[in-house]
C-alpha cells in the first residue's frame, strides 16, 4: 500500500492505505498541496476500506476538517472560498454558508483570478494567507472516480499563488433568484461581526476574539456584502475597483469589554453575567460570544447586562436604570421581563452571594 503526503493549512499530513492507482488519483486532484510523505506528520489519515468512490470523498472532507482542527486557536479561519488577483498579494475571501454558491463562484472566477481555497480562508495577525488548494467541492458533479470533488487543475482554476498572499478583504454573499448585476456595499459593523461569526471556526478559543475580529474588520477597511444572481456577473475588474473606493468610507467604532469581577452583594442571592467568551459593544448594542454563538442586545438589554458586574439585585438595577433612562409607571415590570428575557437566553444567572 502507498501513502501520500500533503501539507493543508501549514498542516503536514501523511494519507496512508492507498493502493498505486488511488494514490495516482488523489495525488493527481490534491496536486497542489501533494508533498514528499512526512517522516513526523503532524496526522496521519487512513483510506477507509469502503468504495474508493465514498473513501475519496471522506478523505477529502478528513484532510480539510483535521487541518482545520490542528489550527483552532491559532489562525483566524473564515468558512469561505479565497481568491487571488494575478500578479498581486491581494486575496478576497468570499464568506457564505455551504451550499450558498461559494464553490461555484470559485469555478467560475477561478480562471481569471488564483484558487486559494472554496473551503476556509486562513489568516494569522498578519493578515498572511494559508492557502488550502484542495479539490473543489461541487454539488450535483458525480464524475468517475471523484464524486464532485474536482482537482483545481481539471477545472481549469489558476494555482499560481504569489509567494505572500495577504487577506485584502472579505466579502459577504448574497446570492439572488432574480436577475441582477452585482453590487457591493459596506456593512455596518455590527451586521459584519453577526455575519461572519457563525461563517468562523475557533473563535472562541482566540483570547478576545470578538475584539481581534473587529480589529481585522477595521484593518481590512470594512466587510462588505455582494449582492448577485450569476457567478459569470462577477469580474475581478469589479471587485477591485469596488472594493477600493468603498474601503473605510464608514468609520468603524467599537468598545471591547474586559471581564470585570463582580461586586460583593448584599443580598442572598445576586444576579450576574453568566459565563462567555467575548462581548463588545457597538452604537450602545452589546454583542456576547459565548459556545460559537454571537448574541445582539437590545439597547435596554444591553445597560443591564453592562451593570451586572458592579449592580446586581433587581432594585440596585431598577434605581440605576431610572436614573440613567428615567422612571415609568411600569418600570419595574419592563425590568422584569428583560431580565427574564436576558436568562432565557442563558446571558444571565442568579448565584449565591459570596
Amino acid at each position: 500500500m502507498s501513502l501520500v503526503g500533503i501539507n493543508a493549512l501549514g498542516i503536514k499530513i501523511n494519507v496512508t492505505d492507498l493502493s498505486e492507482a488511488e494514490k495516482s488519483i488523489f495525488s493527481d486532484h490534491w496536486k497542489s498541496c501533494v508533498s514528499q510523505p512526512h517522516d513526523s506528520p503532524d496526522i496521519t489519515i487512513s483510506r477507509e476500506p469502503i468504495s474508493w468512490l465514498t473513501a475519496y470523498e471522506h478523505l477529502t472532507q478528513q484532510v480539510t476538517r483535521r487541518a482545520i482542527e490542528a489550527n483552532l486557536g491559532k489562525l483566524m479561519m473564515f468558512h469561505a472560498a479565497g481568491l487571488q488577483f494575478s500578479n498581486s498579494d491581494d486575496v478576497i475571501g468570499f464568506v457564505a454558508p455551504s451550499g450558498t454558491g461559494k464553490s461555484t463562484l470559485t469555478a467560475t472566477l477561478g480562471k481569471h483570478m488564483v484558487y486559494v481555497s472554496d473551503e476556509v480562508v486562513a489568516i494569522d495577525q498578519n493578515l498572511s494567507v494559508f492557502s488550502l488548494q484542495k479539490p473543489v467541492s461541487l454539488i450535483g458533479r458525480n464524475e468517475e472516480s471523484f464524486k464532485g470533488h474536482l482537482g483545481p487543475e481539471h477545472l481549469e482554476l489558476l494555482t499560481d499563488l504569489s509567494s505572500t498572499p495577504r487577506l485584502a478583504a472579505l466579502v459577504v454573499l448574497n446570492r439572488v433568484t432574480e436577475k441582477q448585476k452585482p453590487s457591493l456595499a459596506q456593512m455596518p459593523l455590527e451586521n459584519a461581526v453577526l455575519d461572519l461569526v457563525p461563517q468562523m471556526s475557533g473563535l472562541g478559543l482566540l483570547p478576545e476574539g470578538l475584539d481581534k475580529l473587529c480589529q481585522l474588520i477595521n484593518k481590512l477597511g470594512g466587510v462588505f456584502e455582494m449582492t448577485y444572481s450569476d457567478a459569470a456577473d462577477v469580474t475581478p475588474e469589479y471587485l477591485a475597483e469596488t472594493t477600493s473606493e468603498l474601503r473605510g468610507s464608514a468609520p468603524l467604532v467599537w468598545k471591547h469589554i474586559p471581564k470585570n469581577q463582580p461586586n460583593k452583594s448584599t443580598h442572598d442571592f445576586r444576579i450576574a453575567q453568566s459565563s462567555y467568551f467575548d462581548a463588545i459593544e457597538i452604537n450602545g448594542h452589546v454583542l456576547v460570544l459565548d459556545r460559537g454563538q454571537v448574541r445582539m442586545l437590545g439597547e435596554l438589554a444591553s445597560a443591564i447586562w453592562l451593570l451586572l458586574p458592579t449592580t446586581n439585585s433587581s432594585a440596585e438595577l431598577l434605581e440605576t436604570l431610572e436614573a440613567k433612562f428615567g422612571s415609568h409607571e411600569n418600570s419595574e415590570q419592563i425590568l422584569n421581563h428583560v431580565l427574564e428575557d436576558l436568562k432565557l437566553q442563558q446571558l444571565i444567572e442568579l448565584v449565591p452571594s459570596e
